[in-house]
């Protein structure tokens, strides 16, 4: 009887695999785009507090990439798991609850914000991983004044020793602050509950710097309308070496492995936004220049480092269109693969 049951529940999760394949292909039919980004994570995915709703960087490119695919984009928030490799299953077709009922929830063609990672991609075969539009990596931005100029890359915690870092809590850049290093800068680590508020902190004089992924260093930054003189950053590598974190890697899409067609038309129509300029015109507005993805599909972390061009990481420019963007409710995302 048991293995009668099991044969039936597999039976039922092979069906409505089915079901929501064929349903997926028939609201690419009806001309939808259904894109999934994380819930408040500034700045690629934000509902403002005020009334103009979703925003950021993810937001614009899905919108961007619908229409290019002559689709209309749905594109809504979800909240990040414990692990990348959890909410890669809101990919999946819902099953039941704890009462049998069905769970109700949109289930999207794709994923934004996914990391390109050979081991991470090897894990997860049901996915696709593909159509990446920027690189990023782990900084730290800190005051001129109180800690000189540091080089463009950081691989020693000497620079930080006696300096204040903040964090945002319970993201990436808190693992890297609090057990990078071998922990040596533990003790020294404000944490703040938005890494806007890390921000505030570094240009209050509260903190002399502020670990955290390179772009939304950038973008909080020319957000705040600070002057970026006083600043300056440094790509922070080799903290880990393991198979669940990175301090650079790739950013781009997820969905199905069984979707090729789509794949096919998201990959191509995302090297055309690349090529005219469509991705790197966004990331302008929200204060992030751009740097292209280099690949890290093919390698390791540690295996980047000086694969792009020196300097190109580090510029922080101004954007009046930044300054003008809502306020975002913040929140932290998963962050480990």
């Amino acid at each position: 009887m048991a293995i009668d049951a099991k044969h039936r529940i597999r039976r039922l999760l092979l069906l409505a695999a089915a079901c929501f394949s064929a349903s997926a292909a028939a609201e690419m039919d009806e001309g939808v785009l259904r894109v999934a980004v994380y819930e408040n994570f500034e700045p690629y995915s934000c509902t403002a507090e005020s009334a103009e709703g979703l925003f950021g960087v993810d937001v614009e490119i899905a919108q961007a990439l619908a229409k290019r695919l002559d689709r209309r984009a749905e594109v809504y928030t979800y909240v990040a798991d414990d692990t990348m490799d959890e909410d890669l299953e809101q990919l999946d077709p819902p099953g039941l609850d704890a009462w049998g009922q069905p769970i109700e929830r949109a289930v999207p063609h794709l994923l934004m914000h996914v990391p390109q990672d050979p081991r991470f991609a090897e894990r997860n075969p049901e996915y696709r991983f593909t159509a990446p539009y920027y690189f990023e990596s782990m900084a730290v931005l800190y005051q001129r004044e109180g800690m000189g100029s540091l080089p463009d890359q950081v691989d020693t915690a000497a620079p930080f020793r006696d300096a204040r870092i903040g964090v945002e809590l319970y993201t990436l850049s808190f693992t890297f602050a609090t057990n990078g290093f071998s922990g040596q800068l533990r003790d020294n680590t404000r944490t703040y509950d938005k890494l806007s508020e890390a921000i505030g902190g570094l240009i209050a004089g509260e903190v002399e710097a502020v670990f955290a992924p390179r772009t939304e260093l950038q973008s909080l930054l020319a957000k705040q309308g600070a002057d970026a003189s006083r600043f300056a950053m440094a790509e922070v590598v080799n903290l880990f070496r393991t198979d669940r974190v990175r301090s650079s890697w790739d950013v781009g899409m997820s969905l199905r492995s069984d979707n090729e067609a789509l794949a096919t038309a998201v990959e191509e129509a995302v090297q055309a936004m690349r090529d005219d300029g469509t991705i790197q015109a966004i990331f302008a507005k929200y204060g992030i220049p751009d740097v292209a993805p280099i690949g890290t599909m093919q390698g390791a972390d540690g295996e980047t480092a000086g694969r792009v061009s020196k300097g190109r990481l580090m510029v922080m420019q101004p954007s009046d269109a930044a300054t003008k963007l809502p306020v975002c409710p913040g929140g932290a995302t998963a962050g480990l693969l």
